[in-house]
């Protein structure tokens, strides 16, 4: 775990309290970076952390993707829809004018977050 992917207010997994941990400065110290851990994007953690609800419609084939309604912006997570090796997740959001303004291959929980924090700062 890295210092420079983080931000704050992200959320973390405390290996050691088995608990949520939200980041609250940073630079984290060294000790406390080697008690944590990302946390994984699942459809679970979509709803549990970020509060993504989950859709499924049908066209050419099952569509299921987890979405979140923002006061000026319309994010979507789809699994497998992704070109990244190591990522299987992608984040897709456009803005209240239906434009694109992120599209990013995503694995972890602070990833959105800190995608989201970036687009609604603008």
């Amino acid at each position: 775990m890295e210092n420079k992917s983080l931000g704050i207010g992200n959320f973390l997994w405390d290996k050691e309290k088995n608990e949520l941990y939200i980041v609250t400065e940073l630079p984290l110290k060294e000790d406390v970076l080697e008690t944590l851990s990302y946390i994984e994007i699942t459809e679970e953690n979509l709803s549990k952390y970020l509060g993504f609800k989950r859709y499924t419609w049908y066209s050419a084939d099952l569509i299921e993707v987890f979405v979140l309604d923002l006061p000026r912006f319309h994010a979507t997570v789809r699994k497998e829809y992704t070109n990244h090796p190591n990522k299987n997740w992608y984040l897709h959001v456009d803005n209240e004018d239906f434009s694109t303004v992120a599209g990013v291959d995503v694995q972890y929980i602070h990833e959105i977050q800190n995608i989201l924090i970036l687009i609604q700062d603008k």
